[in-house]
C-alpha cells in the first residue's frame, strides 16, 4: 500500500509541476507582447538639445574652432548629435546625447594636408534643420529620421534621411537657397 501511495503523491506531484510550468508559459506567451511593446516604445528617441546648443557644447569643447558638420542621427536607441570643426592644424569631433545633452565622446586629431581647405559652416546664413525637416518629408511624403549638414560640392547641404514604409531616401537640400538638389532611394 504504501508503494502505491508514494507512486500517487510523485504522480500529483509531477502533475502539478506540469501545470504550473504550461501556466507560466502561457502567461509568458501574454506578457511578451507588451513587453515588446514597452520595448518599442523605449527604442522611440527624443532630441530636446537645440543644434545651437549643441554647438554651443562643441564650443566650451574645443574654443575657438570652426564648425564644418553637424550631424544628427540615431544611435543605439537615442539621437546623437556628431560635430565636427577644425582649426590649422588639428580636426576635432564631439558626440552629444541629443535628449540630455550630456558629451558622450570627444576627440581631436593632427588635421591631413587634404583637410587643409575646408569650410566653416556658418549656421546664421542656413536654414534650420526643422525647414530642411519640412522640405524633405514634403518631397518623400516620409518622416526625417537623420540629419547631416555639410559641404557638398562647395554648396553648404542639409542631406535629410527619410523613411517611407520600410524604405529609405536621402533628401540633398541646398542649405542657403532651400532647393533640393537630388532625392535617392536606398535599395
Amino acid at each position: 500500500m504504501t508503494k502505491k501511495w508514494t507512486k500517487l503523491a510523485a504522480g500529483v506531484t509531477m502533475a502539478g509541476a506540469l501545470l504550473l510550468t504550461a501556466t507560466a508559459c502561457s502567461n509568458n506567451e501574454k506578457t511578451e507582447p507588451k513587453t515588446a511593446e514597452v520595448t518599442k516604445k523605449a527604442k522611440v528617441a527624443t532630441i530636446k538639445l537645440s543644434q545651437a546648443d549643441a554647438i554651443s557644447k562643441f564650443h566650451k569643447q574645443y574654443s575657438g574652432k570652426d564648425v564644418k558638420e553637424i550631424n544628427l542621427k540615431p544611435e543605439k536607441n537615442k539621437y546623437v548629435y556628431e560635430i565636427e570643426g577644425f582649426d590649422r592644424t588639428h580636426e576635432y569631433e564631439v558626440k552629444i546625447d541629443a535628449n540630455t545633452g550630456k558629451i558622450l565622446s570627444h576627440k581631436s586629431e593632427k588635421s591631413n594636408l587634404d583637410q587643409l581647405n575646408e569650410q566653416a559652416l556658418d549656421v546664421d546664413k542656413l536654414i534650420s534643420r526643422n525647414q530642411a525637416t519640412k522640405i524633405a518629408e514634403k518631397k518623400v511624403k516620409g518622416t526625417a529620421t537623420a540629419w547631416d549638414l555639410t559641404h557638398d560640392n562647395k554648396k553648404t547641404v542639409w542631406e535629410v534621411e527619410v523613411t517611407k514604409g520600410n524604405k529609405k531616401h536621402e533628401v540633398t537640400i541646398n542649405a542657403e537657397t532651400k532647393k533640393v538638389i537630388s532625392v535617392e532611394k536606398d535599395d
